[in-house]
């Protein structure tokens, strides 16, 4: 038995299909935007406190949307910020921590020890992504 539908009758329910998809958009960047501070959250508590401070205080999360990409940035935004992260000199050099480019070790310095805030940081809070988005999509779908 097939069931007839009036025109408005769909229209109304393409409107709520649009309406559905924005919001959806909406609640993938709200579980995005829920990692991306825990992720930076984490980070605080793990760097180094120095003696001012300002390694933590400086490290930033932002979330970015760009056409149908949503990315998560956290950030130490200190210029000095990798050293804490990858170590100094020969001790640095013996933490077999792998570096990015740029960040070099000079062997004629004792250094600094590698103290990671920032991977720990990422790889604490990268399962939490998405449980988070699923999270905020059930919210949207049930309404």
């Amino acid at each position: 038995m097939a069931k007839e539908f009036e025109i408005s009758e769909i229209n109304k329910l393409l409107k709520d299909l649009d309406k559905k998809s924005v919001n959806i958009k909406k609640g993938i960047k709200k579980g995005v935007t829920k990692t991306t501070y825990s992720c930076a959250r984490t980070a605080k508590k793990l760097a180094p406190v120095g003696e001012t401070g300002a390694l933590r205080a400086n490290i930033h999360s932002k979330v970015k949307e760009q056409n149908d990409n949503i990315e998560g940035i956290v950030e130490p935004t200190m210029e000095y910020s990798p050293y804490p992260e990858f170590g100094t000199g020969q001790r640095g050099m013996a933490s077999q921590i792998e570096r990015p480019e740029g960040i070099h070790y000079s062997a004629d310095l004792k250094g600094q020890d590698a103290q990671p805030y920032m991977y720990p940081a990422f790889v604490e809070t990268r399962d939490k992504l998405i449980p988070n988005v699923y999270k905020e999509l059930e919210k949207i779908l049930k309404d």
